[in-house]
């Protein structure tokens, strides 16, 4: 039912020839790129196949939202790097009101889904109880039947891509808040709601800034193409870009090694590189 698999370790494999260098590239700005070699498996070509219903749904929803964003002229500034830069210190702010909210609802460390369907209920989330089953499948990214932290924050944001923690979707400004069926679930307050759907927002701009084709997956090509671009002071967002987004963070997202980072992947790794991590607490 879930997208992804435990992260195995295998045998290394032969570095090729492909680096972050273009061909097409001028002289001038093939001194500017970062050249390095980079594994075979990372540059898989293959289309990637949603691995579940859920999986489809967010992929569909991403390239909806993208789709929105260049209609409306607003996708350059809402993905620049340094805006997204900037709200990381707000996101782990965020994340400590999710950390309370899985506390609440968690035996031990791990959460089973009858305790995933409890926090659920108490959010007011009214889907039936299949698409809950899913929804915590696609989020137990290392395969053990229950969620730790940071996979219960990846099952909040698939929610909240989904428009069905009612308090979240207000917090987006979805809706009538006083004729919504879940508007009577207060668990999640006003303000923390306000908070996380803000951070949930950052997360999914960062990734549609690397989802160039709007395909709802990142590719290497994607990524090359980004860590390319010559360090100038016409080209600065680009330069962050390369400096936070290369090689060895590629390796950090792709978890089964598949050539193609989903927004479950993305968000687990996100976590990481603003200071939230499973261990904390």
């Amino acid at each position: 039912m879930g997208c992804l698999q435990s992260k195995v370790e295998t045998a290394p494999t032969t570095p090729v020839r492909e680096t972050y260098e273009d061909v097409e590239l001028t002289a001038s700005q093939k001194r500017h790129s970062i050249v390095k070699p980079v594994e075979s498996w990372i540059m898989n070509q293959s289309e990637y196949v949603a691995k579940s219903n859920i999986d489809k749904r967010i992929i569909e929803i991403l390239q909806g939202r993208k789709k929105t964003m260049v209609d409306n002229n607003t996708f350059n500034k809402c993905t620049n790097f340094e805006r997204v830069a900037l709200q990381f210190g707000n996101v782990e702010i965020a994340f400590m009101s999710i950390r309370e909210m899985y506390e609440r609802h968690c035996d031990a460390k791990a959460m089973t889904l009858d305790n995933f369907c409890s926090a659920l209920t108490s959010f007011g989330v009214t889907t039936d109880e299949n698409a809950v089953k899913d929804i915590f499948n696609e989020s137990d990214i290392i395969r053990d039947n229950a969620l730790n932290f940071n996979e219960f924050a990846v099952s909040l944001a698939i929610c909240y891509l989904l428009d069905i923690i009612p308090n979240l979707f207000h917090a987006r400004g979805g809706g009538d808040e006083d004729d919504a069926p879940g508007a009577d679930y207060k668990e999640i307050e006003r303000d923390d709601a306000l908070k996380i759907s803000k951070a949930f927002e950052t997360v999914v701009n960062a990734y549609l800034m690397f989802d160039q084709d709007a395909s709802g997956i990142i590719k290497w090509g994607e990524m090359k193409e980004i860590l390319n671009k010559p360090e100038s002071s016409k080209l600065k967002s680009n330069a962050a870009h390369a400096k936070f987004f290369n090689v060895e963070r590629w390796k950090e997202l792709d978890w089964n090694k598949d050539g193609s980072i989903n927004f479950q992947e993305f968000f687990l790794a996100f976590q990481k590189w603003v200071g939230i991590d499973e261990d904390e607490g």
